[in-house]
């Protein structure tokens, strides 16, 4: 019978990435140093990974790659299904497609640019046989009902799956102009298949204006 890790970890995005914060930079970052340092983080966890990113559009890229390739990191390479200028759709399929590389009864998605802290790990150790990691789809920021940060995704590889295929499911429609937001709408409606609820909610929210704290908590036990 095969082996099957606990956790499995998706590093995903470029290899050369013009980010937000310290990593925007003219000449983009370079984040080969931050995926070896999370793949190192991930190994003495017993987290097995797969580097999900994208073929090189450049000699930069490339050459970045290069190096990549001679480390014993796993990577997957992949091809943006669509024209997709701001990402709702290509690093959701870059996620999908990297969890058919690792089995896993629980999957992390982190952002190749991301450094992480020592104390991640410590807890996702801690916290990977809960209910709430299996149950939840657990999102790096929440500050509206429907703002699912994604920067990092945890949860059960089913609800990964379920919460990955709803969002590309839409194809290139958008339900909202905020990146974060859109996510949020179409993961929403696919758990509730309730157009009226999500409506309802909304009415709630913004007109109604009640406490966004209970908003969020009412979100977080939906997901």
């Amino acid at each position: 019978m095969k082996f099957r890790p606990t956790i499995g970890l998706i590093i995903q995005g470029p290899l050369l990435t013009y980010g937000q914060g310290p990593n925007n930079i003219i000449e983009g970052f370079n984040c080969l140093d931050v995926i070896a340092g999370t793949i190192s983080a991930a190994q003495k966890h017993g987290i097995v990974h797969c580097v999900s990113t994208w073929h090189p559009q450049s000699l930069h890229e490339n050459a970045l790659l290069q190096q990549l390739l001679l480390t014993e990191a796993n990577v997957l390479l992949l091809d943006p299904p669509i024209l997709d200028p701001d990402h709702r759709q290509k690093h959701h399929y870059g996620i999908r497609a990297g969890i058919t590389e690792i089995e896993a009864n629980y999957i992390i998605k982190v952002r190749t640019d991301m450094v992480i802290p020592d104390a991640f790990w410590d807890w996702v150790k801690s916290n990977a046989e809960s209910n709430t990691f299996r149950e939840k789809l657990l999102v790096s920021e929440l500050y509206t009902p429907f703002y699912l940060g994604d920067f990092i995704y945890a949860t059960s590889r089913r609800n990964m799956i379920r919460f990955l295929d709803s969002v590309l499911a839409y194809g290139t429609e958008v339900l909202h102009p905020s990146v974060t937001t859109d996510i949020g709408f179409k993961y929403f409606v696919s758990i509730t298949n309730n157009h009226l609820r999500v409506i309802n909610i909304l009415f709630s929210y913004f007109f109604i204006k009640k406490n966004l704290s209970i908003n969020g908590l009412l979100l977080y036990r939906l997901i």
